[in-house]
Parts: C-alpha cells; sequence; structure tokens
C-alpha cells in the first residue's frame, strides 16, 4: 500500500493504492490520525485501492469515530465496484460516507 496526502486549507486528501490489511493498516491509521489532527475534513481517495480486509474496515470505522469527536467529516471517494461490494457486505455503507 502506498498514501499520496495532499493538502489544502481545511482539506486533506490521502490517496491510497494497494491492498489495505492487516499489513498495511497500521500505517493507514496514522496517516488518517495525522491528518484528522491538523485539518477539519479528510477525503479518503480510494481509485487505486484494489482489496480491503477486516483490519482495513477497523481503521476506517476507528477514523469515522475520530472525525465525529473532532466534529469534523470523513469521506471516501473513487471507490471501485468490487470494494463497494465488500463495505456494503459487511454493512458499512451506511455508517462511512461513501462517494
Amino acid at each position: 500500500m502506498q498514501i499520496t496526502t495532499s493538502i489544502d486549507e481545511k482539506l486533506t486528501t490521502l490517496s491510497i493504492s494497494g491492498r489495505i490489511d492487516t499489513n498495511t493498516s497500521s500505517t493507514l491509521e496514522a496517516e488518517i490520525t495525522k491528518a484528522l489532527q491538523s485539518s477539519r475534513d479528510l477525503v479518503l481517495d480510494f481509485a487505486d485501492v484494489d482489496h480491503v480486509s477486516s483490519a482495513g474496515f477497523r481503521v476506517l470505522l476507528i477514523g469515522q469515530k475520530m472525525s465525529v469527536s473532532k466534529q469534523s467529516s470523513m469521506k471516501i471517494i473513487n471507490v471501485s465496484d468490487y470494494v463497494r461490494a465488500l463495505f456494503d457486505m459487511v454493512g458499512l455503507l451506511k455508517v462511512l460516507i461513501i462517494e
């Protein structure tokens, strides 16, 4: 997994590529935490994400809870049909903001 960070005035975008799994989820969690500490809103660009495991879902839920507690927003964009189906299968389409 690779993460590229882009920062605007009030928005941080993390462009993620590869798999979000047990081996990479801690890196994503650290980047989400860092972004939410320094920015009001966070966008996760999943255009190049090809798989999300349960460890990845856990990190996304942690990020969502953190954004709510900081009164900011976290949304996920450019989700492939396959990854969207994974979100649907575990019931996260109703919990996370996915565009």
